[in-house]
């Protein structure tokens, strides 16, 4: 059920920021809007949440991750660098984690993510009975980037990282998931499909970590890097390309 107040629906309109808390029945409650950073610092930087780019997609969740009855404070939010100097003003996404401290929001973990932030998933991707962070971002040409952490104890550990511009995406409606990551095929035409099959790498959680499975991928194991190195390579041979002759003088 969703609870609000009108200073709150007020504050969720104007600034496009949804504030959620999970309850231990795991219902979606507003919580005070206070816990949504105004700005931050991130490696000397300071950064302000962007007002206009992903306009509503800014949110807070507030939930018990690791079990131990105390609710952690979880935001995800674009942001842009707001500092007289700085060359590079393009947007970035953030996870930020941290404590409500009743009126403000004290910060214990900033995370970059790609240029666009997308949104914040709470899955039980291990199978433990706890829920994972699930961070959604995305970056120029369609690229889409999923990190997924665990938080235990204070500590946020990162146990999947992958992207690509040929979707990327997690199947099943609960415990096991899987995660498909699409992959080009560079000796065909068509880079995310061939001959009408989408091609992706499958990863599913073993018990200690996500691995590729063939038996389940459509896609020979390639990588996030080696198929961005191959994508550079691909662009830079067509800016190379003849694009025909230019005659001077007629």
């Amino acid at each position: 059920m969703w609870l609000m107040n009108k200073k709150q629906l007020l504050f969720v309109c104007i600034l496009g920021i949804a504030v959620i808390r999970l309850d231990a029945a795991g219902s979606a409650v507003i919580s005070d809007a206070s816990t949504m950073p105004k700005n931050f610092v991130f490696e000397k930087i300071k950064y302000k949440i962007s007002q206009h780019i992903n306009f509503g997609k800014n949110i807070t969740i507030q939930h018990d991750l690791d079990g131990d009855g105390m609710v952690e404070t979880i935001v995800g939010l674009q942001a842009v660098a707001d500092q007289e100097g700085v060359q590079e003003q393009f947007p970035r996404s953030f996870l930020i984690m941290g404590s409500d401290t009743g009126d403000r929001l004290a910060l214990h973990y900033i995370i970059p993510g790609n240029d666009y932030f997308e949104k914040l998933e709470l899955k039980d991707m291990d199978g433990d009975g706890l829920s994972e962070i699930v961070f959604w971002q995305t970056g120029g040409d369609h690229y889409t980037s999923l990190d997924i952490y665990k938080y235990h104890k204070g500590n946020i550990k990162r146990i999947f990282h992958d992207g690509s511009s040929c979707s990327v995406r997690i199947e099943g409606y609960n415990y096991p998931y899987k995660i498909k990551v699409g992959r080009e095929k560079w000796d065909e035409q068509e880079w995310c499909h061939a001959q009408g099959t989408e091609r992706y790498e499958a990863y599913i959680w073993n018990g200690k970590k996500f691995v590729y499975r063939e038996r389940l991928s459509t896609s020979k194991l390639v990588g996030e890097e080696a198929a961005a190195s191959r994508y550079a390579k691909e662009m830079s041979e067509r800016v190379n390309e003849p694009k025909g002759f230019i005659v001077v003088g007629q």
